[in-house]
């Protein structure tokens, strides 16, 4: 539920404001700037803030600069004296500020300012929301039209993402839909490479200029993405996927720079964890030598790595059918590798479908080169269409 935060350096006022207005809205009370920005850090979805002008340590605007490195889309209500008319003018001319009321404010002033601040704030996550859904939809749709050319990266790149979704749930880090994305897009940079590059890995290369080029293809990758809007965390995010190192503190306080470096620690340990397990199809042992290997490099993310659930195909309650592909939907899973007719592998065990995916099985349906029906795993809880594993409204880019 959107909550209302009140920030006072006098205790009265906001024993006042809770007299009020406590029963009207789900509010919370904050003594001072220093404690609200606390607050910031560890309440989700504060969608309004009434704040004081002027406060000892850290005055009103002060804070709301700092606020808004936290929770951006929050929309802030000022309350000052006669004193601070002209400063508070300039912010709500700078758009900091959705309304700056004078003190002492009367409850049937002060509350139609708040219904309106929530109105604005509930229209913004909307169109927020929206726009991140479209944004991974859009991106996840591209890439697997590209993966279907190399069948090898898409499995991989599935993977991946599904470990980064779990890391970024396990650790309740900011922007998910950046992380989806990070994912989605994380081997793109290869396509730039020569072709006896594309597919390879660093293990499986002698050539020391080709090792290099190899490993160049995170920051080709980030290149591409540099000018492209709404892309740019992204992007950052991919650029350290192989040197990424923890930037200290909680990861569900992170702000600003320390985002994309958190990021791309999850990045780095589910990639490394999805070479691992390739190798040795043991969950249990390949998330202890991804442990052993980055923890000092990355040490909460390759603890949440340890204690987070298993792998979403094998966690989630599934029902194995034999279906045919027009009863195919995106979010099932293959139970058995599936074939064609020449024996040729198409898709292997526990490939997520995808819409691309279910509608090239069924053109090898049509053509006759594949054989229904399939063994496919249905989870009783299918993926969420923003692909970020929750409804809950998120802060976008």
């Amino acid at each position: 539920m959107t909550r209302i935060l009140f920030v006072d350096d006098e205790i009265n006022v906001l024993n006042g404001f809770r007299r009020t207005l406590g029963t009207k809205y789900n509010c919370i009370f904050a003594q001072g700037a220093a404690e609200a920005l606390s607050e910031l850090c560890q309440t989700p979805e504060v969608g309004v803030v009434v704040t004081d002008m002027r406060m000892p340590g850290m005055d009103g605007i002060t804070f709301i600069n700092q606020a808004r490195k936290i929770t951006p889309h929050t929309v802030f209500i000022m309350l000052t004296g006669n004193a601070d008319v002209e400063t508070a003018t300039d912010a709500v001319n700078r758009g900091e500020i959705f309304r700056f009321l004078a003190k002492p404010c009367p409850p049937d002033v002060l509350q139609p300012a708040i219904d309106a601040a929530m109105h604005r704030y509930l229209l913004t996550s909307a169109e927020q929301t929206l726009l991140r859904k479209t944004l991974t939809g859009s991106v996840r749709l591209l890439t697997e039209m590209l993966w279907l050319a190399k069948p090898e990266l898409a499995e991989h790149n599935g993977r991946v993402r599904r470990t980064v979704r779990q890391l970024v749930q396990q650790m309740e880090l900011h922007d998910p839909w950046a992380h989806e994305v990070a994912a989605l897009l994380s081997q793109i940079g290869r396509f730039t490479l020569p072709d006896h590059l594309t597919n390879a890995s660093a293990s499986s290369l002698e050539n020391e200029a080709d090792l290099q080029l190899l490993n160049s293809h995170p920051a080709r990758a980030a290149q591409m993405l540099r000018h492209i809007p709404r892309l740019e965390l992204p992007g950052k995010i991919i650029e350290h996927e192989f040197d990424a190192t923890e930037p200290g503190g909680k990861p569900a306080e992170a702000i600003d720079e320390q985002i994309p470096l958190w990021g791309a620690c999850v990045l780095r340990v589910a990639l490394a964890f999805d070479a691992i397990y390739s190798e040795n199809p043991n969950e249990i042992e390949a998330r202890q030598a991804v442990y052993d290997q980055l923890h000092d490099a990355c040490p909460l993310t390759t603890k949440a790595l340890i204690e987070m659930p298993t792998t979403e195909c094998e966690d989630s309650p599934a029902q194995l059918r034999v279906l045919n592909t027009d009863q195919l939907q995106p979010g099932m899973f293959s139970a058995a590798p599936i074939t064609l007719c020449d024996g040729r592998v198409l898709l292997g065990r526990g490939r997520e479908l995808t819409q691309p995916l279910i509608l090239q099985l069924q053109v090898h349906v049509e053509h006759g080169l594949l054989a229904e029906p399939l063994d496919i795993l249905v989870p009783e809880a299918a993926n969420d269409d923003d692909g970020d594993g929750d409804d809950d409204q998120a802060q976008a880019a």
